[in-house]
């Protein structure tokens, strides 16, 4: 063997040994407190580069390649209102994904507990989710430039989840006790996107009404006028209602539309507190439906 080869060759060895070392330092390192503090102050910097609020993270327990978990995962409006929390989240991250495309992406995950607040303030403009995730500098329509993060959090199983509805002029709101699968992630326009599943709680509403949420499902899409809409299967004083929730986005603000072929008279109840109802009994003209450019586009899960 020539000496150049085994000059080579050496080099080569030495390389591959300082790439190891370089790993596992790093894999030390990501196991000390500080070194998961500084990957939370990373990916907080990163993502409030992306969105118009801010993100914040508690604390990140346990940090792997295959598995994280964190705690108090915070989404902020610009004005530093709470918009979503999550207290505690375990995420299966998708590497390939991540390396492929520079997406932040899962396989699935694991949410414990959560806050959504679903709530419009006199003299701004939608809701803090909105608000929160959406820029309305850059237009609701499909010419803006997509965000330079992909966000893709698939499979995700949530136990627990409150949340909190004030939109308007109605009555506020409430979800408790919510459970079900949901995904997050950045459609094609680049604008933030919730998708839900399988949804069961219990709606608590003015004068101290309850409903069961025995089946719900739906989406939430930041950016367009049709914000929100949901399937859902109610249980109401005995009966079960099937109806559909549509948060329409207008010049007058956020308003909710209940869209069902439920007789009126069940529905007295969401009349009473203001919520626009348009029925399709005896053929009634679905109110409720919107342009197709200002809906946006309707995108499958992927």
């Amino acid at each position: 063997m020539s000496s150049n080869v085994r000059r080579t060759l050496g080099a080569l060895a030495t390389l591959a040994l300082f790439v190891v070392a370089l790993a596992l330092a790093a894999r030390v390192h990501l196991s000390l407190p500080a070194g998961r503090r500084a990957a939370a102050d990373a990916l907080e910097a990163l993502i409030s580069r992306e969105i118009p609020g801010t993100m914040r993270i508690g604390a990140i327990d346990e940090l792997r390649t295959d598995y994280v978990r964190a705690r108090d995962v915070v989404f902020e409006t610009p004005e530093g209102e709470e918009a979503l929390r999550f207290r505690r989240i375990e995420l299966d991250p998708d590497v390939r994904r991540f390396l492929r495309e520079g997406a932040i992406a899962t396989r699935s995950a694991r949410i414990q507990g959560a806050v959504l607040r679903m709530i419009e303030r006199e003299g701004e403009d939608g809701l803090g989710l909105e608000r929160a995730f959406d820029d309305d500098d850059e237009g609701s329509g499909g010419e803006e430039q997509g965000r330079g993060v992909t966000l893709d959090l698939a499979n995700v199983a949530f136990h627990d989840l409150d949340s909190e509805w004030r939109i308007g002029e109605l009555p506020e709101m409430h979800l408790d006790d919510a459970s079900g699968i949901a995904r997050f992630y950045t459609d094609d326009q680049g604008q933030i996107a919730m998708r839900f599943d399988r949804i069961r709680g219990e709606a608590r509403l003015p004068m101290d009404l309850r409903v069961d949420v025995e089946r719900a499902s739906g989406r939430i899409r930041t950016g367009w006028r049709q914000l929100g809409l949901f399937e859902m299967r109610l249980a109401v004083m005995g009966s079960e209602v099937d109806l559909d929730l549509h948060l329409v986005d207008g010049e007058g603000g956020v308003r909710p539309r209940v869209h069902s072929d439920t007789e009126p008279g069940s529905l007295a109840m969401l009349a009473m507190l203001g919520v626009e109802l348009v029925t399709t009994v005896a053929g009634a003209p679905d109110a409720v439906q919107v342009d197709d450019d200002s809906a946006g586009p309707d995108e499958g899960a992927k």
